[in-house]
């Protein structure tokens, strides 16, 4: 299934309305300044399918209805549904000539139709009251639609959680695993425990491994690769020397290798103490922005207390009207907003000043080394005897010996890498079976792998994000609700809440894709916090969705008033077509538009 168009009809002559709007294949992006219209476009499409949603009033008296048309086996499927509080869906399925109308009074009977429509089978479950009930699609909606308001502040925003583990029992729905609250498990919760313990000590252990060596290594690492690579060609070099196959020119040559290879490095290192100095030149007038906006705070502050006594001139209660105190509210979570900002920037800074120095006593280093290499060609280029081909010979043979120790130090981390990862896979899988006492038996080694998966599409999209100020150490309450290393997404604040957010609908839509579980053919961003993250990493976000689009059949739509998607030929971009009072609009409206 997949969506085809979606459009909004007049209410009378002179209401507004939009045309038939067509979504791409892979990414649809509907651009133009706050206030245009975005918003109830992309609430018309979850409107359509029978979810209860809130519309501005303008759009209630001006708009009669939405039509929302879907492609699924062969056959064009048309939504209609007025902008009004009683619920009616009317769907026109039309194959071929032949046309079918059905008519629906109730987001279960519409829950249901659809399910038929994209094979889902679906499930009975427990209300928090202990009542019989079933997955609406109102449940599952908010894992791929991301609301412009509450989408953007938890990773489930939903208003009524009704079901018994409503977030736990929707994903394992999605993964086709058994229902969290059938029957109970029979497994030995002492055993476990036990297990957990001698888990969690491994992982002390091996952590602690792991740190040594480490700081047993000194420098910058290269990867496996490059030293494969770099290994290689100094094997090919000596050969040509021990076999006296070199001329005087090719002696040169091969200490230019040696010459070039160090150059390179040093002009690596170079570009990117370069990249981390811009960013440490702009951390100090960003703070100082920040810190004036503080101050400012401070000072309206102070001057609401000097009339907090006025409060007693409105007071009607005991309580008072209540102004000042939402004044202190609002005050107080501005404070703290901008507070959190300053926290990041400044823990960023620190990041990066280390990691520049780490670089700069690596390039010393490196530079030591150019300066010996170049110093022994120049001797050997003085020489005529086959003193220039012993001299180097000698260095082929260093650096080969140090190519091969650096590869050596880099194999040994990412072995004892893989064995501290194991160990968090058994604690992980061990963690799930001390949890699941008392719950219904289920495959608890697919739920391990499935969140295994997870992790790593969750890190792998944090990483397209550039999230920095959130630990990639992820474990999960409620089944499938991520923890950064003691840190739940409602603890994080500014970007770094955003990104993650981001990070999760998209890895959670790729781990379904890869386990080929229940899922919306489609995944919607109502116009994402475009001040929180900057457009390049936006950029690079959509991009990536742009490649699972490529892979599987998957629609992205969203709206955006700053970041500009740039697409292929196969990718739709908006503007808003209709003139307006003040500025183009989405909706169409008569006393602008002859």
């Amino acid at each position: 299934m997949k969506l085809k168009s979606i459009q909004i009809f007049p209410k009378g002559s002179e209401g507004w309305s939009s045309g038939e709007i067509s979504f791409s294949e892979h990414i649809t992006q509907f651009y133009g300044p706050n206030g245009t219209g975005k918003s109830p476009l992309l609430q018309s499409v979850i409107h359509c399918l029978g979810l209860s949603t809130r519309f501005r009033k303008d759009i209630n008296e001006n708009c009669a209805k939405a039509r929302l048309t879907l492609e699924s086996n062969l056959k064009q499927v048309s939504f209609e549904r007025p902008y009004s509080r009683e619920f009616y869906v009317k769907v026109i399925e039309l194959v071929g000539e032949a046309e079918s109308v059905h008519e629906f009074y109730s987001e279960m009977q519409i829950t249901e139709y659809l399910f038929r429509l994209l094979g889902f089978e679906n499930r009975n479950l427990i209300t928090n009251s202990k009542n019989k009930t079933s997955i609406y699609l109102s449940t599952i909606i908010p894992f791929f639609y991301v609301d412009q308001n509450s989408g953007y502040t938890s990773i489930y925003s939903i208003e009524n959680k009704f079901v018994k583990d409503q977030f736990s029992e929707m994903i394992r729905f999605f993964f086709k695993l058994p229902e969290k609250n059938s029957f109970d498990r029979k497994k030995s919760k002492l055993k476990a425990e036990k297990e957990l313990e001698y888990w969690s000590n491994v992982i002390v252990d091996r952590k602690a491994a792991l740190t040594i060596v480490k700081e047993s290594v000194s420098g910058e690492l290269r990867t496996v690769k490059e030293l494969n690579d770099i290994i290689e060609k100094l094997s090919f070099e000596l050969d040509l020397v021990k076999n006296n196959a070199m001329d005087e020119s090719e002696v040169d040559e091969s200490f230019n290798f040696l010459i070039s290879n160090l150059s390179r490095r040093v002009r690596e290192i170079d570009r990117e103490v370069l990249s981390i100095d811009q960013k440490l030149s702009s951390v100090d007038a960003i703070v100082a922005e920040i810190e004036d906006e503080i101050s400012t705070l401070n000072l309206n502050e102070e001057a609401r207390r000097e009339f907090l006594d006025f409060g007693e001139i409105c007071a009607k209660s005991d309580q008072g009207c209540g102004l000042f105190s939402k004044a202190n509210e609002t005050y107080t979570r501005s404070l703290l907003y901008l507070r959190d900002q300053i926290k990041d920037l400044k823990r960023n800074k620190i990041l990066n000043s280390e990691r520049r120095t780490s670089l700069i006593d690596t390039k010393c280093t490196i530079k030591e080394e150019l300066d010996g290499v170049i110093k022994k060609r120049n001797e050997a280029i003085q020489k005529a005897d086959n003193s220039s081909l012993i001299t180097l010979l000698n260095e082929l043979e260093r650096k080969l010996f140090e190519a091969k120790s650096e590869l050596s130090d880099v194999l040994k981390i990412e072995e004892y890498e893989k064995r501290y990862i194991s160990a968090l896979n058994e604690q992980e899988e061990t963690q799930v079976r001390v949890n699941s006492f008392g719950r219904e038996s289920e495959k608890l080694t697919e739920l391990v792998k499935i969140r295994v998966l997870l992790t790593e599409n969750l890190v792998k999209w944090l990483s397209v994000l550039k999230t920095q100020n959130v630990s990639f150490d992820i474990e999960y309450v409620n089944d499938f609700e991520p923890v950064f290393d003691g840190e739940s997404i409602q603890s994080l604040s500014g970007s770094t809440k955003i990104r993650v957010l981001l990070a999760y609908h998209a890895a959670l839509l790729e781990t379904i894709l890869s386990k080929k579980g229940n899922r919306l053919p489609f995944l919607v961003f109502d116009t994402p916090k475009q001040h929180e993250i900057d457009s390049e990493d936006l950029d690079a976000f959509f991009k990536a969705l742009k490649i699972l689009c490529e892979k599987s059949e998957t629609q992205v739509v969203f709206s955006t008033s700053e970041y500009h998607y740039r697409g292929d030929q196969v990718d739709f971009e908006y503007i808003p077509p209709y003139v307006g009072q003040n500025q183009n609009m989405y909706l169409k409206d008569p006393r602008f538009n002859s």
